[in-house]
């Protein structure tokens, strides 16, 4: 849906891409902190899900 509002930014043949961009780091930006909080987590389960044994 959030990407959806981000094209609405668009009207015709103009488009401000500045505010694009700027939506697009505002949507993406929560998601960035929470991996690099997590990222440990999200490093050993991988590591742990390939090894068998």
């Amino acid at each position: 849906m959030l990407s959806v509002g981000i094209k609405l930014f668009s009207a015709g043949q103009v488009q401000d891409y500045g505010s694009q961009m700027a939506a697009a780091t505002l949507v993406l930006l929560p998601i960035i902190v929470v991996f690099l909080f997590c990222q440990r987590f999200f490093i050993e389960n991988a590591t742990s899900s390939g090894v068998k044994g």
